[in-house]
């Protein structure tokens, strides 16, 4: 999807959109209920992620770079006993 909308506003304009969409997905599944709030915290967590995702994408094109970031974010919380 993001390589779509990069040919048509460019690179960064896209990687943008791409993380607003990315944040947007996780409201459904870490909501708790009270919009305000949960677009707040999406759009700070899981919009700097998806910004350092879409760049990983922009820069290799390919899925295994972002595949590991994700995977090593989404793990980290559990191996610092968090």
């Amino acid at each position: 999807m993001e390589s779509r909308w990069e040919s048509i506003l460019g690179r960064w304009p896209a990687i943008v959109l791409a993380s607003l969409v990315w944040a947007a997905w996780h409201v459904g599944i870490q909501g708790t209920g009270q919009l305000g709030t949960d677009l707040a915290v999406v759009a700070v967590n899981q919009g700097v992620t998806g910004l350092f995702l879409g760049y990983l994408w922009s820069r290799y094109r390919r899925m295994w770079p972002l595949l590991v970031t994700h995977g090593a974010i989404n793990a980290a919380p559990i191996l610092l006993g968090l």
